[in-house]
């Protein structure tokens, strides 16, 4: 009885189905090691923003290469996606910060929400302060901006905090 509504739209509007497309046009990136270190799943308000908004995503895994867990992330996985959100995001394996330029340099866009007191990728997944300088120089901003890098473009989100005076802190990095 709870089902047969929505069963008995999808007998009658067949044609809806047909033209969903099987796969997100936007990836969700979650990082097991940032969710293992932080204790917190980082991607959960991005879904409920993007459900909200009527666009499909898909959370796109990003194995640790910890506890027998090998990061296995290729470029392949990453173009079939229109936009990746990378939500409050610390930790990254130098591999998965290489398919995320890729996937930028080759014209995917990539949208970054800066984690608090760091920037995105900040650290590897064995806590090791990132070297990238290229990945550093589009994620690593005092403000929201905008960034073009080969073909793809790079959108950093910094939330602000407004205080109960109106004084704005930055809650992301610098």
């Amino acid at each position: 009885q709870i089902t047969s509504p929505t069963f008995l739209l999808i007998q009658k509007q067949r044609d809806v189905l047909n033209k969903m497309n099987p796969y997100g046009e936007v990836g969700i990136f979650f990082s097991y090691a940032n969710s293992m270190y932080t204790g917190r799943i980082s991607n959960y308000g991005t879904q409920l923003l993007l459900q909200d908004a009527g666009r499909s995503y898909e959370v796109i895994l990003g194995k640790p290469n910890l506890i027998g867990i090998l990061d296995d992330l290729t470029l392949q996985q990453l173009t079939r996606f229109k936009a990746i959100v990378l939500p409050q995001t610390q930790y990254l394996t130098n591999n998965q910060v290489t398919q995320l330029l890729s996937y930028v340099n080759g014209g995917g866009v990539l949208i970054v929400v800066a984690p608090t007191n760091n920037f995105a990728g900040a650290f590897d997944e064995n806590k090791t302060s990132r070297t990238n300088a290229t990945w550093e120089s589009l994620v690593n901003v005092a403000n929201s901006t905008t960034s073009l890098y080969g073909s793809g473009t790079v959108v950093t989100i910094v939330p602000k905090i407004v205080d109960a005076n109106s004084n704005t802190f930055n809650h992301g990095p610098k």
